[in-house]
């Protein structure tokens, strides 16, 4: 694969798939991802104050394989093995839906305070 950035919009937040001839491996079994995409996440805190961030998110052939979205995705790298001229439309909408399936689930602020706070008392 060829460095290249999306940046797709469809899922009303703007994600940025990255394919790089390495992409990293995933967070979960350590294989070779086969794509990542840095998914933006905010977090509104108690007082209203709101915590921008994003997150890496790597597709990976084994743990993803049984989510629709993602099963789809990878099989198209079986099969075609890189985006080409040919197929980039294919992977285009593959790929829009996948990110669209991305799921971040919200952050625990209490255990981020606490994490904080023992770091701030040099206990980190």
């Amino acid at each position: 694969m060829t460095p290249e950035n999306q940046h797709d919009e469809r899922g009303g937040r703007p994600i940025d798939v990255v394919s790089a001839a390495h992409p990293p491996a995933c967070p979960s079994c350590g294989e070779s991802g086969l794509l990542s995409a840095r998914v933006p996440h905010d977090i509104k805190r108690p007082d209203g104050h709101i915590i921008h961030g994003t997150t890496q998110v790597v597709l990976c052939q084994t743990c993803d394989a049984s989510a629709p979205a993602a099963g789809a995705l990878i099989t198209y790298f079986h099969v075609h093995g890189t985006i080409d001229t040919d197929t980039i439309d294919q992977a285009a909408d593959l790929i829009g839906a996948w990110v669209n399936s991305i799921y971040i689930p919200p952050p625990d602020i209490d255990q981020i305070d606490a994490e904080a706070e023992a770091w701030r008392r040099g206990e980190l």
